[in-house]
């Protein structure tokens, strides 16, 4: 209901607009987050917004979700990309730029706005390390990311989904606004 198109932001390129869709939370959250990630790192290449949701919302082809404007589909922040935005790609470990992502994703954890983020469990062990350097607590941690527990433990909002080195899939809470969304 009342679909949002996604505005340009110097943080982010959108990849296709047909598909980029959301609440009007999920629009506001983005901006906000990408606003930290640029006080934070002045210089900060984009990330690629892949794909939301379309206007009308329901199935989106080559997606089981991203069907209320809730989830996104976001390139990972990567070492070297090279001026570019950063491509959605097959990302190691070591070329993670967990810096910049723990930013991004430290916006939307603090402030309880994320239900889940699927990313690779080989990759969150350099997130992990970069959110305990800047001081989060063990116990924060253990609430937001799955690692060090294993791929397969159920618990943590930042979780191992197969298929997510190249990118990390946001799906954003329900906003208490909207008494329909479960």
């Amino acid at each position: 209901e009342h679909p949002e198109p996604l505005p340009p932001h110097p943080g982010y390129i959108i990849r296709n607009r047909d598909k980029a869709f959301g609440t009007l939370e999920t629009v506001l959250w983005l901006q906000e987050a990408f606003d930290a990630v640029r006080a934070r790192h002045p210089g900060a290449p984009r990330l690629r917004v892949h794909d939301i949701s379309d206007r009308d919302g329901g199935p989106l082809h080559g997606h089981r979700s991203h069907q209320s404007g809730r989830d996104v589909d976001l390139s990972l922040y990567q070492r070297r990309c090279g001026g570019q935005p950063c491509p959605m790609r097959w990302v190691r470990p070591g070329e993670l730029d967990a810096e910049r992502l723990w930013t991004l994703f430290q916006s939307w954890l603090e402030n309880d706005r994320v239900e889940a983020i699927f990313l690779d469990y080989s990759l969150q062990e350099p997130l992990y390390r970069e959110a305990r350097r800047r001081g989060a607590s063990r116990e924060e941690l253990s609430q937001w990311i799955q690692y060090p527990r294993g791929r397969t433990h159920p618990l943590g909002i930042v979780r191992h989904y197969p298929r997510h080195r190249d990118h990390a899939h946001v799906r954003f809470v329900c906003p208490d606004t909207d008494e329909s969304c479960r």
